[in-house]
């Protein structure tokens, strides 16, 4: 090698990766001793020390020291760390997006197969909103333009979607505050005429929810009312008195002070009960006479007709009609009937249906007012009577009155409006009757 390669070489290099360099070729045979000394201008010693001193660069090199061993040992490991975590989010994002390939077909199945919305808006809240909602709440640093993606939808959409969740929240909470005002007056009224009665509210407020909605609002918040079926019985029909027969059947009132309809309910007391002796009109469906007695015995029912007698005025052609129980057949009550020119009406078969419309007032006011919750007192349940009453007959509106009150309606002439459900039972029976009719 001729000098020029060596000073090549040198500005190629660093001062030690020269020598090494120069070492090394001397070490290879490529180059004499004699050569590098003439040419380098070197003494044999200076070749020595670079000879010894490029032994002890390979020994660093190939054999390290201890310290030395252990930091390249901690590289190492974490070079191989890092490789095998590698190989292992690898094989998890393919088994992710194998299950997410699963998912899609699972959920195309759903839609096509089994008609049920995911993807798109169902009856109920939409399944990706909710979806989003539980992602946000368990992966709260995930931004939620990103878990609105994997759905296909902006972040702005999301954002209108809860703002319109918290507006129906707030109407609901509405509603809910006026159905709780409207039950301290009407405290077990039903969903639908609560549902009438909100009419206004509603729209005041621009609130449009219709009759099951409703419904499900009051069911879901533990606002609708159960009903108890159980009875006491409160009629004894097995007397000597006289039996009327049935003079209401088939008939059809257009006024007020056309037809009343009487019957007894019960009241329960912390020893026992007290009878409630109710006198409703059949057109209005107001309570004409009313009054609380400790027992069964006429006095109650005969006080409730001179109630009746007192407050309104008798038409020529007033029909009482009542069950076949010996306080309506006793000599007292009938003779202040005829005395007053009433016409007598009895149930024939003793069927509670005959006298329908008497025992649906008689639920209604104990339901639809609490009196079936007991009483601690005969006094207390005497007021509690009072106020259920003109509550009744003032402020809870009657589908079968066109939605007016009793006392709105007893104010009326003319056939009133029925804003009664049609069920599939009541139009089979009504056809049936039809068909019976035709047939005689």
């Amino acid at each position: 090698m001729k000098v020029s390669g060596f000073i090549n070489l040198k500005k190629k290099y660093k001062v030690s990766a020269f020598r090494w360099h120069v070492v090394e070729l001397y070490r290879l045979e490529l180059v004499s001793e004699k050569q590098i000394l003439a040419e380098l201008n070197i003494s044999r010693n200076s070749l020595r020390i670079w000879n010894r001193a490029y032994q002890r660069y390979r020994l660093r090199r190939y054999y390290p020291s201890p310290k030395r061993a252990r930091l390249m040992k901690a590289k190492t490991d974490e070079v191989a760390l890092l490789k095998k975590q590698l190989a292992d989010t690898q094989q998890l994002l393919q088994r992710e997006q194998l299950k997410r390939e699963a998912l899609e077909i699972m959920i195309n199945i759903a839609e096509k197969d089994f008609k049920i919305p995911i993807r798109k808006k169902p009856a109920g809240p939409p399944v990706r909103s909710q979806t989003v909602d539980q992602l946000n709440l368990h992966h709260p640093l995930v931004s939620m333009q990103t878990l609105c993606e994997l759905f296909g939808r902006s972040r702005q959409a999301w954002y209108e979607k809860q703002k319109r969740h918290q507006q129906a929240d707030l109407k609901s909470a509405m509603i809910l505050a006026e159905v709780r005002r409207l039950r301290l007056n009407l405290p077990s009224v039903g969903a639908e005429i609560l549902h009438h009665q909100l009419v206004g509210f509603r729209q005041q407020h621009g609130i449009k929810l219709g009759r099951d909605k409703f419904a499900k609002l009051l069911r879901d918040n533990g606002l609708l009312i159960k009903r108890r079926t159980r009875r006491a019985k409160t009629t004894w029909s097995n007397h000597p008195f006289r039996k009327y027969p049935n003079l209401v059947k088939g008939k059809k009132v257009n006024a007020p002070n056309q037809q009343w309809v009487s019957d007894i309910t019960y009241l329960r007391l912390p020893r026992g009960f007290a009878y409630l002796s109710l006198i409703t009109d059949a057109y209005s469906r107001k309570i004409v006479g009313w009054a609380l007695h400790p027992t069964l015995e006429m006095e109650g029912p005969l006080s409730a007709l001179k109630m009746a007698l007192k407050r309104n005025k008798v038409s020529e052609h007033l029909i009482h009609h009542s069950d076949r129980g010996v306080q309506y057949c006793c000599h007292a009550y009938t003779g202040l009937l005829r005395k007053n020119k009433i016409a007598i009406s009895m149930t024939e078969q003793g069927d509670p249906y005959e006298n329908a419309l008497a025992e649906r007032v008689n639920r209604t006011i104990k339901e639809d007012m609490l009196l079936n919750r007991g009483f601690i007192s005969y006094a207390a349940a005497e007021e509690g009577v009072q106020r259920a009453i003109e509550n009744y007959n003032q402020l809870r509106p009657h589908r079968s009155c066109g939605y007016n009150t009793p006392e709105q309606a007893h104010r009326m002439r003319g056939e009133l409006v029925k804003k009664w459900r049609v069920t599939k039972r009541r139009q089979a029976a009504k056809m049936q009757s039809t068909e019976s009719m035709a047939e005689a």
